[in-house]
């Protein structure tokens, strides 16, 4: 399949500009590794990924960017365990390296000629594919990097920055709280956040959940617990009339997953006044309560664990097409203060 570059090249453009703003407030020159939470491989579906190196110590081109993927099917279920692969890619100084992972649109992309082809930057198994990608450099001087995921077949597309990571194996040290929905391992929903659902005609929402921890360049294997409540910590939502609906469940989501409303809450999808309304209710992490038994690294041992999440929401309106039209990073409702 063959795309409109151009096309590509405005659309990366639009998002970069409206993620600029976010980025000023994270930037930082000495970075060892760039985080981006949430990638995708699909015969119409790619993350384009671009990495800036800064200029403390780099004096050569070598093939300094370590490339780190850990994903998996998208039909797999939400346990199930991420598959690594990695790869090399060539950087210079005062350089900034662009490439897509399911490798839809080639390389170079945007006429950059300074650097070798690289070894191979894309998810290497085959799609449909999801996961999150670390890309570390030897000199530990990258200033920061942009994702932004594209959808050929609705013509979405949505975008934010990377997060920059100073420790190359416990990102729980990272300064990632105002960035992540913070969990709550006691009986309240102080981090919790408050989500908007929109009329079943209207939108359907999925929440991209990447769980936070330890070692995450070289194992999978964190988990988090998410569910709904309402404000009175019963297991529910409420709709645009102040009703309270019942019938949410628990969902562990492990390296990677997305959750949507049905699975989230299947008894308060079911209801047709909120089918007709839509509604609200309060995004709780869990932490890893009830972490999988095969899991031997959990993110804390206290079960303290952060994730980042987004929600996104794609149009359902009859005769406009589905597209992207909405993608909000879900953080705690204090800030992560």
């Amino acid at each position: 399949m063959r795309f409109n570059k151009k096309l590509v090249t405005t659309a990366v453009g639009a998002s970069l500009a409206l993620s600029a703003g976010a980025a000023n407030a994270y930037v930082h020159a000495d970075f060892y590794a760039i985080f981006f939470p949430y990638v995708v491989k699909d015969t119409n579906r790619t993350t384009v990924i671009t990495v800036i190196s800064a200029n403390d110590s780099r004096t050569t081109s070598n093939q300094d960017l370590h490339i780190q993927y850990w994903t998996k099917s998208t039909t797999a279920a939400n346990t199930a365990a991420c598959e690594p692969n990695s790869s090399f890619m060539q950087i210079t100084p005062n350089d900034i390296v662009s490439f897509d992972t399911a490798g839809l649109l080639g390389f170079p992309l945007f006429g950059d000629t300074t650097n070798a082809a690289p070894l191979g930057a894309s998810i290497a198994y085959a799609s449909p594919r999801h996961g999150y990608l670390l890309v570390d450099d030897a000199n530990n001087d990258l200033a920061g990097g942009f994702w932004m995921e594209l959808d050929f077949a609705n013509g979405g597309a949505y975008g934010d920055i990377g997060l920059g990571v100073y420790n190359d194996t416990d990102l729980t040290n990272e300064l990632f709280n105002a960035h992540s929905l913070l969990s709550d391992t006691t009986a309240s929903i102080t981090n919790a956040s408050p989500v908007i659902f929109w009329p079943a005609s209207v939108a359907s929402t999925v929440f991209t959940v990447t769980p936070i921890g330890t070692n995450m360049l070289n194992s999978d294997n964190n988990s988090v617990v998410m569910q709904v409540f309402n404000s009175n910590l019963v297991q529910g939502a409420y709709d645009r009339n102040e009703n309270g609906v019942d019938g949410t469940v628990p969902q562990t989501v492990r390296c990677v997953g997305r959750l949507t409303a049905a699975q989230l809450m299947p008894g308060v999808v079911a209801n047709a006044a909120w089918a007709a309304t839509g509604g609200w209710g309060y995004l709780a992490n869990l932490g890893n309560g009830n972490a999988l038994p095969a899991q031997t690294d959990p993110c804390s041992a206290s079960g303290d664990c952060k994730a980042v999440v987004y929600q996104v929401d794609t149009s359902n309106a009859a005769g406009a097409g589905k597209f992207m039209s909405n993608a909000t990073m879900i953080t705690s409702y204090n800030g992560g203060n």
